[in-house]
């Protein structure tokens, strides 16, 4: 895969740089903080706002330290500001705990974000674009995908269908956590 894509939009997607930690860091403070904000959730679940927030920290940091091996991220760049991510790499506890079918050798693509003002641009669907290349490329057929936000629930759902599995009220009344598994050829 070559270093970077450019899209139709000023939009660039690269591969992330030690330089650009600390854009990365802040850009999931604001968008994790975001999201558990519209979905109501924020007071209910503070600690796993910065649970959350550390884990892409800490997933940012495996991708830096494996140069892309255990993890594998890239970043959108409008000019010179990050506004989004997308990783992908082995997957979560939940996805592990609550597929019905091995996950061992399928990633999940994970750390999608991008900043609520950049939203609805298409810059998601960049990312998930040259995340699925990059996984096809790397000989992957299938890989997994979840979420709690009920917002990007819609987006996943419209984009791969149904999930395989919906975990009801995960994160209380009816604040669902829904599992997609899909192969790779099937998304476009």
């Amino acid at each position: 895969m070559s270093s970077f894509i450019t899209f139709n939009m000023p939009v660039t997607i690269v591969r992330p740089k030690l330089a650009d930690k600390d854009a990365v860091c802040s850009l999931f403070i604001h968008t994790i903080g975001h999201a558990f904000k519209r979905e109501g959730i924020a007071v209910l679940h503070a600690s796993d706002i910065e649970r959350e927030i550390t884990e892409q920290i800490n997933t940012l940091q495996r991708d830096l330290d494996s140069n892309g091996r255990d993890e594998y991220f890239l970043i959108a760049r409008a000019g010179d500001k990050v506004v989004g991510t997308a990783a992908y790499g082995p997957a979560n506890t939940i996805i592990r705990d609550n597929l019905s079918v091995d996950v061992a050798t399928t990633p999940e693509i994970k750390s999608v974000y991008v900043l609520p003002e950049y939203q609805c641009q298409g810059i998601g669907t960049q990312l998930l674009q040259a995340i699925r290349k990059r996984i096809q490329d790397d000989g992957i057929t299938d890989f997994c995908l979840d979420s709690g936000y009920t917002s990007a629930q819609r987006y996943w759902t419209n984009r791969l269908g149904e999930p395989q599995v919906v975990l009801n009220d995960y994160w209380g009344t009816n604040a669902h956590h829904m599992i997609w598994r899909r192969r790779v050829a099937d998304v476009t």
